[in-house]
């Protein structure tokens, strides 16, 4: 957790506005590590849709390679009139199979790639919950504000901004959103008795 979020948790919260504040200043921190998470997630996605590619692609030339030089050399002795000995089929057939085997070690490449098809829709979701969080702190804060800070107790504000963290916990669906959402709230939750 980061030194300036230990140091709001050892603050004294004893007015309504020092409360609402302390939300602010956690969602504030939550936006910012959920960002940076979603900045690694999309790292790791472009080197592993990359490291995919890459892969394919060089096993592919190197077939593709093997098969020309093969076919040129068969076209060859066909123009020649020559025909094709034992051994010559031998090599065709085993290069054949090392195409089917090159496919097949193609085949987690390939899955990686379809796997990482679904990333952006993944991350959309993610800055979706993003913003409706955002949102509902936004508006929750401001009727708070609306209705007037100077008749709030301490405990009814904390109360608020505690079923605020909580339903907003609940819009995370990921368990990664909710890792990041827990290490930002820990201290407001300690200090709000959750």
């Amino acid at each position: 957790m980061s030194q300036s979020v230990q140091s709001l948790a050892a603050r004294d919260l004893t007015s309504p506005e020092r409360v609402i504040i302390d939300l602010l200043f956690h969602y504030t921190v939550l936006c910012e590590y959920q960002l940076l998470s979603l900045e690694s997630d999309v790292r790791g996605f472009v080197e592993r849709m990359s490291g995919a590619t890459t892969s394919i692609d060089a096993r592919i030339t190197k077939q593709s390679h093997r098969l020309r030089a093969q076919a040129a050399s068969l076209r060859g002795r066909a123009a020649a009139g020559a025909g094709m000995t034992a051994a010559e089929l031998e090599t065709l057939a085993a290069e054949i199979e090392s195409v089917a085997a090159s496919t097949d070690e193609a085949q987690p490449d390939i899955y990686t790639i379809v796997e990482c098809l679904s990333f952006e829709d993944i991350q959309s979701q993610r800055l979706d919950h993003l913003v409706k969080s955002s949102n509902r702190l936004n508006t929750g804060i401001m009727e708070r504000l609306h209705a007037g800070l100077e008749n709030e107790s301490v405990e009814s504000t904390r109360a608020f901004a505690s079923q605020l963290a909580r339903s907003t916990r609940s819009l995370y669906t990921m368990p990664v959103e909710r890792d990041v959402f827990d290490q930002v709230f820990i201290s407001f939750f300690d200090r709000s008795s959750l």
